[in-house]
């Protein structure tokens, strides 16, 4: 079991290390499509190869390590799609175009609310049923553009393939509220404009995930503009401010959500700093 859960957390570290190349948008999309299929295919052949040691194995490769990886790979095969093919768009066209995929993803959430649930409050009652491939055999439930080779040859399982869309969805949704908030913020003229102020030029040297933190906790807390200003706008000033490509904010909080232990590192750093000077001022 220990082999299976480790799957998801070495292809997040490997999708962070190319983030953090210094590579062109395009070329990083790219890189990570090829890894992620690779990776998969050789996951899935290492448990096809041990046929799972127990059921167990089995529920959390098709709840967990297929929808997370696959639905990641779906989402950037989406993304280069979406910066090839609408990159002639502009203005009221684009935030269209955003609406209607943003529409369909509700539409879909809609369709599914009971699974949606059943996954955000990691319900376990019905793995058995969901994510055994025995339960392939029932397929006359199932609606006919899911029941792919993929369940046919019993490679996944109905449920799972709908969860990687779910999965999938999560993170095209994200990404695509994010590309209309800043659609919405260029044409309310909302920037910052470095020449208006005597700044010296300024570089975020920690991690852009502890960025991050900070940004989204001044946001929560409502620190600025007593919160009047969306998130997108709080992430592109600090992004302009300190020289630091946030683009991917969805995916990092994302990471940030599904790390175990402690969640919040850098805040917690800056509060034991900052206990640490009070320590030092007072002795």
């Amino acid at each position: 079991m220990k082999k299976i859960k480790n799957f998801t957390p070495i292809f997040d570290h490997k999708m962070l290390e190319i983030e953090n190349q210094d590579l062109d948008t395009i070329d990083a999309i790219r890189l990570k499509i090829n890894f992620a299929s690779v990776f998969y295919k050789e996951a899935y052949q290492h448990m096809r190869a041990i046929d799972f040691g127990t059921t167990q194995e089995e529920i959390y490769f098709f709840k967990h390590v297929k929808p997370h990886i696959i639905g990641t790979l779906k989402f950037l095969n989406r993304k280069l799609n979406y910066l090839h093919d609408t990159s002639w768009l502009t203005g009221v066209c684009r935030e269209q175009y955003l609406k209607n995929k943003l529409e369909k993803i509700n539409n879909f959430k809609k369709d599914n609310n009971d699974l949606y649930y059943y996954l955000k409050f990691d319900s376990e009652s019905l793995d058995e049923f969901y994510f055994l491939r025995t339960n392939n055999n029932d397929l006359f439930h199932h609606p006919k553009e899911y029941l792919d080779e993929s369940i046919i040859h019993g490679s996944s399982t109905y449920y799972s393939n709908l969860v990687t869309k779910i999965y999938y969805y999560r993170l095209q949704g994200e990404y695509f509220k994010d590309e209309l908030i800043r659609f919405e913020n260029i044409k309310n003229g909302i920037e910052v404009k470095n020449s208006d102020c005597n700044l010296p030029e300024l570089e975020w040297t920690e991690t852009k995930r502890a960025l991050l933190e900070m940004v989204k906790s001044l946001h929560k807390v409502k620190a600025i503009n007593n919160g009047d200003i969306s998130l997108q706008a709080l992430i592109d000033v600090f992004s302009k401010l300190f020289n630091i490509d946030m683009k991917n904010h969805y995916k990092i909080f994302s990471e940030i959500k599904q790390r175990s232990g402690e969640q919040l590192t850098f805040l917690e750093k800056l509060k034991e700093s900052l206990q640490e000077s009070i320590d030092l001022y007072d002795a």
